[in-house]
């Protein structure tokens, strides 16, 4: 996984870190469901496949301070085995499960399928491209944002 230190936003780091995050979920269920197809996934099976990884459980994860930066924490991720503490379990499974709902909500299904059918690396879609969210045009447009909410 990319490291994004260096940006200063906190908010903004814990965005693209759960952005990061949940295009891997997304990719890893993505290749288990289309491994031994040949056929594209139909639109119905895209919005289950989605709905399945939101749906998880997302117990064994939580936020966990790393070198002064506040990082998702769990299975599967590098900050796993960083000595630290975990701020898990309570409200965390159900913020998290939100959290995806609405990263689908916001990049769309079938968007998302077409990334992973494009093989454009998770680097290339999030920080790579104008839209990504972790684009650096698009942290400095969130930085002013949150600026101008704070006047």
């Amino acid at each position: 996984m990319r490291s994004l230190d260096g940006i200063a936003d906190v908010s903004f780091v814990m965005t693209c870190w759960t952005d990061v995050f949940f295009l891997l979920q997304f990719t890893e269920k993505l290749k288990k469901v289309t491994k031994k197809r040949t056929k594209p996934l139909s639109e119905s099976e895209i919005i289950d496949t989605f709905e399945e990884v939101c749906e998880s459980s997302w117990d064994d994860y939580g936020i966990k301070e790393v070198d002064g930066l506040k990082r998702l924490s769990g299975a599967g991720l590098e900050t796993k085995d960083v000595p630290g503490v975990m701020q898990g379990g309570g409200k965390w499974p159900f913020r998290l499960k939100e959290m995806c709902y609405n990263y689908v909500g916001n990049e769309g299904e079938e968007e998302l399928y077409d990334v992973f059918k494009s093989k454009t690396t998770l680097e290339k879609f999030l920080c790579k491209e104008a839209n990504g969210p972790c684009h650096p045009k698009n942290r400095k447009l969130k930085k002013a944002e949150k600026d101008k909410e704070e006047l």
